[in-house]
């Protein structure tokens, strides 16, 4: 074939970098064995064109080992029709996340978080056909805050994904708390390397926590913990002991340099032994705003108490004190709060101290 020829023929339709991009490159051992199939074997699959376009979305590896060897492929074109570039990315999507086994799952689920379009129509088409269970909507607790507006259910996302549905969560939550971290994994998924996706979403859970109780969780403090589990609860004890930036680093050193395993009391225990003395008016101080905190507590509790005290009253004059004990003695849950009631009363009244013989009374 001519130079000229093979001009005309690369003219027949554009390269899009979008396309181009969507995934990594394939690893020199793979392309190396696709270059050997198509050498050996010829062409298996067509080149795919947006038609709409004239753009390559699909082959561009193989259309790179065509043009290297000048083998011809203008009788090796597939045009196929479709409405906008989120479809067509659908379609590429579908098509090569099956051949490429070695792609970055976050990006796989990065992808899908683009379909959202479609998704609606399936959503509302499979509505209309009855439902199913990639029709319903997502229920799992503390993750819904998550979901796009349209609530769709994480289902389509992770069928198209190849990926569990809590997983598609994960992601989702770390796009939402964490998400200057989810654009620099945007990043690295595009390049190759794989994120990893329970201790992300870990770090996103200690600084939702972080922000939530307004105890700043030092990122680089957390990041030394090996397991999401072990990231979840050095957030939980930072936020529990309000624990400063320095002694939050130096918990995670001796959580570092320890051998031991790190249950959640090794964690609370390193944090515990380095937090800053306190005098004894600061304690005093802390101390009593945490009892009036609870005091206010318990305060909203036992006015709704007394409320339906009043109504079991009413119940007792409607139906006679017969039934009304028969009732109590048949309820040892309401006899065993009572009874702590009355001890937490006694107590009280006291002044703090409370003797087992009271019990009797």
């Amino acid at each position: 074939m001519s130079e000229e020829m093979r001009k005309e023929e690369k003219m027949k339709f554009k390269i899009d970098p979008i396309f181009e991009k969507y995934w990594p490159p394939l690893p020199d051992e793979k392309f190396i064995i696709l270059e050997k199939s198509i050498l050996d074997e010829g062409l298996r699959e067509n080149l795919i064109v947006w038609q709409e376009k004239n753009i390559l979305l699909d082959g561009h590896q193989r259309l790179k080992i065509l043009q290297k060897h000048k083998i011809p492929f203008g009788d090796r074109i597939t045009e196929l029709s479709f409405p906008d570039e989120v479809h067509a990315k659908h379609w590429v999507h579908i098509a090569q996340s099956a051949r490429r086994g070695d792609a970055p799952l976050f990006l796989s689920i990065i992808h899908v978080l683009e379909f959202e379009p479609i998704y609606r129509e399936e959503a509302k088409k499979r509505q209309a056909d009855g439902g199913t269970k990639h029709g319903k909507l997502l229920q799992t607790k503390g993750m819904k805050s998550c979901l796009n507006e349209a609530g769709l259910s994480t289902g389509f996302m992770a069928r198209d994904a190849g990926a569990g549905q809590s997983t598609v969560e994960k992601v989702l939550y770390i796009q939402t708390y964490n998400p200057e971290r989810f654009e620099e994994l945007k990043i690295m998924a595009k390049a190759g390397t794989n994120a990893r996706i329970d201790q992300e979403y870990a770090e996103a859970y200690g600084l939702k926590r972080g922000k939530e109780t307004n105890v700043p969780i030092d990122q680089e403090a957390l990041r030394k913990f090996k397991s999401a589990r072990e990231m979840r609860s050095f957030a939980n004890a930072v936020v529990k002991h309000k624990a400063p930036v320095g002694t939050q680093k130096q918990a995670a050193e001796a959580y570092a340099k320890s051998e031991e395993a790190a249950t959640d009391n090794f964690i609370e225990d390193a944090i515990t032994r380095r937090l800053p003395k306190r005098s004894a008016k600061e304690k005093e101080k802390s101390g009593l705003a945490r009892i009036k905190d609870k005091m206010a507590e318990i305060a909203v509790h036992l006015n709704k108490a007394v409320a339906e005290i009043r109504e079991l009253r009413d119940l007792q004059s409607e139906y006679g004190d017969d039934l009304y004990f028969r009732s109590l003695a048949e309820t040892p849950e309401f006899r065993a709060a009572f009874g702590l009631f009355i001890i937490a009363a006694k107590s009280f009244k006291n002044g703090g101290k409370y003797e087992e013989k009271e019990t009797a009374d």
